[in-house]
């Protein structure tokens, strides 16, 4: 029902697989067999799942949510007066999806769109943020029943595993 800051799932999705984001003060966070392995490492596949079912409308300016914000629970006395320094969610989402599928990080990033079927402005925002998220067809699944989301996520598991057997 709103207020999705799907760009911080995506980070923190990207942060939990990636080397470069443990450093003195990170590698606090993880026992030492869970800090990430570096990429390219062989007999290693690193993937991401964004999954949403609607738009990304919620940013944050500080840790609060901003002006900017079309959907945001509480009350306003909990709303910055600012616009989010960093842009909308959907825009700070495509920066790090363009970041994410850069080839030196080798990470494969697959979206889901789950029931966002409809033509209303929101539902096509939606899809049209996903697909540019997700490097080709291959990665992107647009599932509208329960029985449809499991086929997709065996898909992207029958794919990580051939990913796996042939690198």
């Amino acid at each position: 029902s709103g207020t999705t800051a799907g760009h911080i799932g995506l980070a923190w999705a990207w942060y939990l697989i990636s080397p470069n984001f443990v450093d003195g003060t990170l590698e606090t966070l993880w026992p030492a067999n869970s800090v990430p392995h570096p990429y390219g490492e062989k007999d290693l596949v690193k993937a991401i799942i964004l999954m949403t079912d609607g738009q990304f409308n919620t940013m944050y300016d500080k840790g609060i949510p901003s002006e900017d914000s079309h959907s945001y629970s509480g009350t306003t006395s909990v709303r910055t007066t600012n616009d989010s320094p960093l842009g909308t969610s959907s825009e700070q989402a495509l920066a790090l999806c363009t970041e994410i599928k850069k080839s030196e990080y080798k990470i494969e990033l697959f979206t889901v769109g789950f029931m966002i079927n409809s033509n209303s402005a929101d539902d096509v925002a939606a899809r049209d943020l996903l697909t540019s998220c997700s490097p080709d067809a291959k990665h992107r699944f647009f599932p509208n029943a329960a029985s449809e989301l499991d086929d997709a996520f065996n898909s992207i598991g029958k794919n990580l595993s051939e990913l796996r057997i042939s690198k």
